[in-house]
């Protein structure tokens, strides 16, 4: 099998596929795991490849669109977890905002309320 990429180094090429496997690429529509640019010869189109097409292998073309359908599960997948470590983090902080202004209504700080409330309740096994 032969893999034909007129527009990318070797080296922008790994990172290419490192990128579409662990995080998404600006080809596929997603933010690129790192903050650096593209160099620029990477930034070039081949005229010679047909639009809409981003490999060559064995000179059948690989469709860009080919390659969103399959990576739309894993993006999706990605996507529900950043919501729900999102999520997660807010619950959280509204709890600690919340037992923090409990506990100053109290006079207490949040360790003494916990305390109270909550762990001078549990009986030991």
């Amino acid at each position: 099998m032969i893999l034909s990429f007129p527009s990318l180094s070797k080296s922008s090429l790994a990172g290419l596929v490192l990128t579409v496997l662990f995080g998404g690429h600006p080809l596929l529509g997603q933010a690129s795991t790192t903050d650096a640019p593209p160099a620029e010869e990477d930034c070039v189109d081949d005229p010679a490849r047909p639009a809409g097409v981003i490999a060559i292998v064995d000179g059948e073309e690989i469709a860009e669109s080919r390659i969103e359908a399959l990576a739309a599960p894993a993006i999706a997948g990605h996507a529900r977890a950043r919501i729900e470590a999102r999520f997660a983090l807010l619950s959280r902080a509204v709890q600690n905002h919340l037992l923090a202004k409990e506990a100053e209504s109290r006079g207490v700080d949040v360790e003494a309320l916990l305390a109270k409330e909550v762990h001078d309740r549990i009986e030991a096994p």
